[in-house]
This record gives structure tokens, sequence and C-alpha cells, in this order.
């Protein structure tokens, strides 16, 4: 018989990209760490000016700014997929959305485990992981591992299987065009993080309502009022402080 308490009642799971951490600051790091090859190997151009260029040649809509760079520089072509093999493969510079660690030190206080559901190459993901310091994370789940991407329904159960005795799962993401609906179906607390006008995917909230989050927030601080709701959804359930947990 399971325990009255939130370490068997929660599990939170979080999106990667654009959730923990902001997308573009990715982006950014890979710009650079590829400028760097360019400079250093190739002797073509300042890197600073490079990032610059990558990144205007992305706000312009092209669909490969480093293909676009590479060409224009007049690069031998053999050179690119090594290159670009590399800068996925680099520890990039990205730190944790403000109000992160903070959450996540609430859940561990609380025993309350999470995980990482991401799509997205392993080396690329992992390494993304690493830098943010989140490889205390009970599971980690990556599409490109796994051969199966969101929204499917099957990258969620898995989760499910992986943990039988977890009363409620969480899932906090922010792109509604694939992240909330099979959580939905599966009856989990569906949160979205609100673009902040700088997200990678924009978030259309006209889709239809079972694609919509339950709830959505601006940032991380405001999901330990949110989780006030364990006393609800688990009535006699108890905060890391042995009380019942209070909802918002």
């Amino acid at each position: 018989m399971k325990t009255n308490t939130l370490h068997n009642a929660l599990h939170v799971v979080f999106d990667l990209d654009d959730t923990l951490y902001a997308e573009l600051d990715y982006v950014k790091s890979s710009f650079a760490f590829l400028a760097g090859i360019i400079s250093n190997s190739y002797g073509s151009g300042d890197c600073e000016n490079l990032v610059t260029e990558l990144l205007e040649l992305r706000r312009l809509g092209l669909s490969n700014p480093i293909s676009a760079l590479w060409d224009r520089l007049k690069l031998p072509e053999s050179g690119l997929p090594e290159a670009v093999a590399a800068m996925r493969g680099h520890r990039p510079q990205i730190e944790p959305r403000d109000g992160v660690i903070d959450f996540l030190n609430i859940l561990r206080q609380a025993d309350v485990k999470y995980s990482i559901l991401t799509d997205g190459r392993s080396l690329t993901q992992r390494q993304k992981i690493a830098a943010l310091g989140l490889g205390d994370a009970a599971h980690i789940y990556i599409s490109a591992e796994r051969g199966v991407s969101k929204p499917a329904i099957e990258a969620f159960a898995q989760i499910v299987q992986d943990q039988p005795s977890i009363e409620k799962f969480v899932y906090v993401a922010d792109n509604p065009s694939k992240d909330f609906v099979a959580p939905n179906q599966m009856d989990w607390l569906t949160i979205m993080l609100k673009d902040d006008g700088h997200h990678i995917h924009k978030q259309d909230l006209s889709l239809p309502m079972p694609m919509l989050p339950r709830i959505s927030v601006k940032s991380f601080k405001e999901l330990p009022q949110i989780f006030g709701f364990a006393s609800t959804l688990f009535p006699g359930s108890q905060d890391a402080s042995g009380t019942a947990a209070s909802a918002p």
C-alpha cells in the first residue's frame, strides 16, 4: 500500500530546451564554438564578428545559416560536417533559468524526484544537461536514444512504467504544439512556461484545448505556489515541512 507522502505522490518531469534554460543561449554558444573553429582552423574572420553574422543570418530566416557563412567564406566543403559535429558535441555555455535551482532544491528537500524528457540528439542533449548541473535527475529520456519523440504518447508512457509507485505526474514544458497533448491524455498535471519573447518556438494558444496546458506560469518562481495543490490532488499528503500543502 502506498504511503501518504509527496515522495510517493509526485514525480516532476521537465522539458529541457526553452524550459530549464533559454535555448537562444545554446544557439549563441554553438555559434561561438563554430566561430572559434573557423577562426582558429581556417584563419577566416574574427570570432565576435562571425557570431554576429551567424545570428543575423538566423534572424533573417535562413534555414541553414552555418552553410551560408561557410559558403561566403569559401571554406572547404569537406570541413563542414566535422565542424558541425564538433559543435553539436561541445559543452555549451548555458545556465538554468532564474528560479530553476531554487525549485529543484525544494523538490530535493521534499524527496520528490524529477526527470527530464527531451527531443534531440543524445550527445547534444546530455552535454546541455551536464552544463546545467542537472545530472542528478532520476531519469533522462532523450528521443534519439529511445526512438520515440513527442508528442507520441509512448514518450510519456515509459516514464510511468519506470515508476509504478508514483500517484501523480507533472510535466513542465513550453511548446503547446507537441508537449502537452499526450500527458493531458494521461491525466498528468501540465504546466507551461510562458514565452518571454525569446523562445525559439512561438506558443500557439489557439490550438485545440487538449493540446494546451492546464496551468501557465511566467517563471519558475511561481512553481512552489502551484505545487501547493499537492494537498488537493492527494488529500493528506505532506510537504517538506511536514504540514499539509495548501492551495495557492
